[in-house]
Parts: C-alpha cells; sequence; structure tokens
C-alpha cells in the first residue's frame, strides 16, 4: 500500500553539503515535517543513498515518507518510498515500470496543462510552483494565488504549492494538499512547526464544515 501523503514537504537545497543538509533534514522531521524530498542534482548516488540512510527511518519513526529526485533506481532499490520527476527525469509511466505501484510518484508542474498532464499519466501527486516571487527563479513569471487556487480545484490530484510562500500567506493555501517548502531554514525546526501547526489546524477547521 502506498504511504499516505503530509500536508508538508520539505526539499532539500541541492546546493548545499551533505552535512548541511542532513543537519537541517532531522531538524525539520523534528519540527513536524513528515515529508522530506532529496534533491541533488548532480551528486554523486553514494551520496543521495547516505541522506536516505539517515531520512527514512527517521521519516519512518513518524508515519512519515521520504521522496528522491529523479532517481528512479535510487527508489527501487528500497531506500525511498517515491521519486520526484522533473521535466527532464524519465516519464512517470517509465518511472512507475521501475518503482512499482506501491510506491509514490510525483511530479514538478508549472501550468494547468503540466498538472492535467500529471493526472492523465498516473502521478500520486504533484507540485505547483513557482506560487510567488523567489530569489532562486527571479526569471521566472510566479503564478499567483488566484491561479494556483483554480488550477487546484480543477485536478483531482493531491497539489503540494511551492515558491516564495510566506507566513503571511499560509491561509491562501487553503485547498491544495498542502505546501512545499526549500530547506534548509534559518531555524528548521521552529519554522516546519510553525508551518505544520497552521496546516493541521486548517484541516482541522475544514473537517468541521
Amino acid at each position: 500500500m502506498k504511504p499516505a501523503l503530509p500536508s508538508l514537504m520539505v526539499v532539500t537545497d541541492g546546493r548545499l553539503e551533505p552535512d548541511v543538509v542532513r543537519r537541517a533534514g532531522l531538524a525539520a522531521i523534528g519540527g513536524g515535517a513528515r515529508a522530506i524530498q532529496v534533491r541533488r542534482h548532480g551528486r554523486p548516488v553514494r551520496e543521495i543513498l547516505e541522506l536516505c540512510e539517515v531520512f527514512r527511518p527517521a521519516l519512518e519513526e513518524v508515519d512519515g515518507v521520504l521522496l528522491v529526485n529523479d532517481r528512479v533506481d535510487v527508489v527501487a532499490a528500497g531506500y525511498a518510498h517515491g521519486v520526484h520527476l522533473g521535466f527532464r527525469s524519465l516519464s512517470i509511466r517509465d518511472a512507475r515500470r521501475v518503482v512499482g505501484e506501491h510506491r509514490l510518484v510525483g511530479s514538478s508542474t508549472h501550468s494547468r496543462a503540466e498538472l492535467e498532464a500529471a493526472l492523465a499519466a498516473g502521478a500520486d501527486y504533484a507540485t505547483l510552483s513557482p506560487i510567488c516571487p523567489t530569489r532562486s527563479h527571479d526569471d521566472v513569471t510566479a503564478l499567483g494565488y488566484r491561479r494556483a487556487r483554480e488550477w487546484t480545484a480543477e485536478v483531482s490530484l493531491p497539489v503540494f504549492w511551492l515558491g516564495g510562500v510566506e507566513a503571511r500567506d499560509w491561509e491562501h493555501a487553503v485547498g491544495a494538499q498542502g505546501l512545499a517548502a526549500i530547506s534548509p531554514f534559518r531555524d528548521p525546526a521552529s519554522a516546519t512547526a510553525s508551518v505544520r501547526e497552521f496546516l493541521d489546524a486548517e484541516k482541522a477547521v475544514r473537517a468541521m464544515r
């Protein structure tokens, strides 16, 4: 059976050294993150495996999930619960053939058409970005909350919003599966706890309606 998706996904910063990523990821889990996406483009596979060996048991202790960008071989070998795919990655259907039906397959999307394509191809979830302007993607036009809400509502697919969503704007994410955030934060445990508390409260309110 596939693991359940949480409301907060922490995406590791591929520019940082493994020790920094390791400490920030564990702090985020301690603060309430229940999904870590290991993004290490161009880094040695051994480095990815070592991070998985740290994060996976920590996440399994709290019923969380570990995702790895692109590396379907790492996921198929059992180091993670799912794979996250970008536009340069293997297709969703081909990735599913490799990792199997019991593991998660997610997709990065940036438009309504890409969301619909991910759903049609059998993705388990998608990230939608950038919602707001970000320093890491200052050459890309932000989608904005209105479009993000409309597109998310139009697909029967869990969607995580990614990119520049600030604390004062968390309420705009109501209706999405949750938020995805690049780590590490200045204070990973505290920042993650704040986001998780807000998202859990919003889910509780929606459940009572």
